[in-house]
């Protein structure tokens, strides 16, 4: 394979425009065949336009921008479907720590009135125990009253 830059080459300026004409046209102005060198470098110098690259950036650019765009929806999807779960399970346990409270305190309310129902059950077996002993007692005295008599 042969080297490129083992071979020389100058450039040859172009000059467009106010009526100059470059090296290449002038010689060949008269002739209508030209040179397969000259046409080669005036198809070089033609085809030297950069407009593409701006049309390139521009596109590489506007790719970018897109991919960054995606990117920033599909991070913005994300945190809302993350949002929407937290919330979702902020409920849940909000509302499973409610129903906890509730039941919590229905079994609270319910053994106060078990508590309130023993304590009156105890204030009445107490009334009934002291009337027994009050009647025990006073049969106690009658008894020693008849006792008393019956030997005096």
């Amino acid at each position: 394979m042969p080297d490129v830059f083992d071979r020389p080459r100058a450039f040859r300026p172009i000059s467009r425009g106010y009526g100059g004409m470059s090296r290449d046209c002038s010689r060949s102005r008269g002739s209508k065949q030209k040179s397969h060198s000259s046409s080669r470098a005036t198809s070089h110098a033609s085809g030297a336009t950069f407009d593409w690259v701006g049309e390139f950036v521009k596109k590489f650019a506007d790719d970018a921008k897109s991919c960054e765009q995606r990117d920033v929806d599909e991070r913005t999807r994300l945190l809302e479907e993350a949002r929407q779960r937290e919330s979702k399970a902020f409920h849940q346990v909000t509302s499973l720590g409610k129903s906890t409270l509730d039941f919590m305190q229905d079994l609270i309310r319910k053994e106060n009135d078990l508590a309130l129902q023993r304590e009156k059950e105890i204030r009445e077996n107490m009334k009934q125990l002291a009337a027994r002993e009050a009647r025990v007692a006073a049969l106690k005295q009658k008894l020693q009253d008849q006792a008393y008599q019956s030997t005096g």
